[in-house]
């Protein structure tokens, strides 16, 4: 479980590069234009996903400090909950983000490369923090997604998929109306 679940990762990291080689076409200048206030720009999106990813991964470390022998193993429940998840995700319900990880947290300006940047580093050691751990933690509900509850390091990565998957969406609106001015 720990080879597939590094994989996973693998695999978000090559979505991260395909962004990244989309975005790239546009300036720096056009990737922080906010089309209304309260809108996020593009990199507000991404510094938004980046913060959520860091946090999961020092809320593991946090919680593997106490050991893993009193965490359930995943199971329907935790299927269920990831399930939820991505039907969230993927809807178009809109719910707030955590002040920790919303736009009091963003810089005024930033770059393309700098957020990438951040990105690649914070996901390089997530996984060196995932090698370094027991085979058995990757049946375990290892994490808690603030919202939906217990899942397993599987589900916390399809939460970072789907997480994506919605910020593009809004990514793909930013930009809509940054080519209509």
């Amino acid at each position: 479980m720990k080879q597939k679940t590094l994989d996973r990762l693998d695999t978000l990291n090559s979505d991260l590069d395909t962004l990244e080689k989309e975005l790239r076409v546009y300036a720096n200048a056009d990737l922080n234009y906010r089309p209304a206030p309260g809108v996020w720009s593009v990199l507000d999106n991404l510094h938004h996903i980046r913060l959520a990813e860091g946090f999961s991964h020092k809320y593991l470390e946090k919680k593997l400090k106490g050991g893993i022998s009193s965490m359930k193993n995943g199971g329907i429940g935790a299927r269920l909950r990831s399930l939820s998840v991505t039907i969230f995700m993927r809807s178009s319900s809109k719910r707030e983000a955590p002040k920790m990880v919303g736009e009091s947290q963003f810089p005024e300006h930033s770059s393309l490369e700098e957020v990438m940047g951040l990105w690649r580093q914070q996901r390089s050691d997530l996984a060196a923090f995932l090698q370094e751990q027991p085979d058995e933690l990757f049946v375990k509900e290892a994490y808690r997604h603030p919202f939906a509850g217990r899942l397993t390091l599987m589900g916390m990565l399809g939460f970072f998929d789907d997480h994506l998957i919605r910020h593009k969406r809004q990514i793909a609106r930013t930009l809509r109306q940054l080519n209509k001015n």
